[in-house]
């Protein structure tokens, strides 16, 4: 008996495990992205308009940023939604990017 529970714990625990995993998205529908060297931007980047209110399910999105990957997304995508305020960047294409200290880290 003893046994028995044992073997029907173990495999709940791996259908429970199994069926995790379904939780990190599926590939994407737009297609893969093959990384052949290094240098290459992965991600397309799409800055948020307008005003979308805590708990919306859609928002507006403006033009393609066109220093990401020119690969558009689409339906059934995982999407990544960052909203940073407050910050001012120095965009300056030198060693100065960033936090504005020349030669920093």
């Amino acid at each position: 008996m003893i046994i028995r529970k044992a073997i029907v714990s173990s495999l709940l625990l791996l259908l429970i495990s199994l069926t995790g995993f379904g939780q990190c998205g599926s590939d994407p529908t737009s297609g893969l992205y093959t990384v052949n060297s290094g240098g290459q931007v992965l991600n397309s980047y799409y800055p948020g308009t307008g005003n979308p209110t805590a708990g919306a399910t859609s928002m507006t999105l403006g033009a393609m940023d066109a220093r990401g990957n020119a690969v558009a997304f689409a339906n059934g995508d995982l999407v990544l939604i960052l909203q940073m305020q407050g910050a001012e960047i120095n965009a300056a294409n030198t060693d100065a990017y960033g936090n504005g200290v020349s030669g920093g880290n």
